[in-house]
């Protein structure tokens, strides 16, 4: 989405006047290096000044902000918090050093995969790791060049495919049976008679099919086995495309517009630039037209499969042998 609320010069600089040290701005550039950008992205004091600028009230963590307000107060986060010339923002940033030490968005991605696989190797001594293939999922933000506020994600295609794939697994499995999905709390372990933590309840996942639990089970799970089948191999033959980049709008209950910026490869992925977002994406020749049509193909391939299932209903996940 772009909001529809646009930057004001006097306002970024009465924002930058309150906050410690002052940030230096010249009109609609923010001067001060991405040092002290981190520092106020990773630090405290922003939130206040710019509800004291724009509601004159003190920032309340814990009171929403109408739609139009929120797109407004992130708006000028993004211009005192975001990196480079879009002001580009991951909402999921942890660590300042992923940011500072990544140029492209391949460079973020290889850090984001280095993180996970020491995390995994921590939590079990038998894992092993994986090698680094491009892939990614993240929700973002930017400014773009009418100095307007950008909510988008930032998906590689096998992960776009993915979800499509999710998606038309839904959609199939709940017209070929009837069920219902309740979250029920769960009840207190008698036997070690312990009590539920107050603060989180747990629940319990209650599945009606109406006698039918075990061939839903069956179908979620050859559903699962074989949409990552399909993106696996998807992922795999697309490595040596030329690079490209797609961009479509979706609707969002929260915005007007959603942007998703599905990016085919690796090589597309050394070419976007975070700090340039806007003008990395702009410097592709055209949008590409070939991921959707391939992820078209795929689609139907899932299709055909899903139906050809559905008529041997007591096959097993082994019956996929497509290659």
């Amino acid at each position: 989405m772009h909001s529809t609320v646009t930057l004001s010069s006097k306002l970024i600089k009465r924002i930058a006047a309150k906050l410690t040290p002052p940030v230096h701005v010249n009109g609609f550039i923010n001067k001060s290096d991405e040092e002290t950008r981190l520092v106020i992205l990773f630090g405290n004091g922003l939130n206040d000044a710019i509800s004291d600028v724009l509601f004159n009230k003190p920032y309340d963590i814990d009171k929403a902000l109408g739609t139009e307000h929120q797109n407004e107060f992130n708006l000028y986060r993004m211009f005192f918090e975001g990196i480079g010339g879009s002001h580009f923002y991951f909402n999921e940033s942890a660590l300042i050093e992923d940011i500072k030490g990544s140029i492209t968005l391949n460079d973020y991605c290889q850090r984001d995969h280095a993180f996970q696989q020491k995390v995994m190797a921590q939590e079990s001594k038998e894992y092993k790791g994986k090698q680094y293939t491009f892939s990614c999922d993240y929700w973002i933000r930017y400014i773009n060049q009418s100095h307007e506020l950008v909510y988008a994600t930032l998906r590689s295609a096998d992960r776009d495919l993915y979800w499509q794939l999710e998606d038309l697994s839904t959609q199939l499995i709940d017209n070929a049976i009837e069920h219902t999905v309740e979250l029920k709390p769960s009840e207190c372990d008698s036997k070690n008679n312990e009590p539920n933590d107050q603060e989180t309840t747990p629940f319990d996942i209650v599945i009606d099919a109406n006698g039918k639990e075990q061939q839903l089970a069956e179908l979620q799970e050859y559903c699962r086995i074989t949409i990552d089948k399909l993106t696996d191999r998807y992922l795999k033959g697309i490595v040596s495309d030329a690079p490209s980049i797609s961009i479509r709008c979706e609707d969002d209950e929260h915005t007007e517009q959603y942007f998703i910026f599905v990016v085919n490869n690796e090589q597309a992925a050394k070419q976007i630039h975070l700090r340039d977002f806007e003008k990395s994406v702009i410097q592709f020749e055209s949008l590409s037209q070939n991921i959707h049509q391939q992820h078209e193909k795929v689609i139907d391939e899932f299709k055909y499969l899903f139906k050809t299932k559905m008529k041997k209903p007591h096959n097993n996940n082994e019956d996929y042998h497509h290659e």
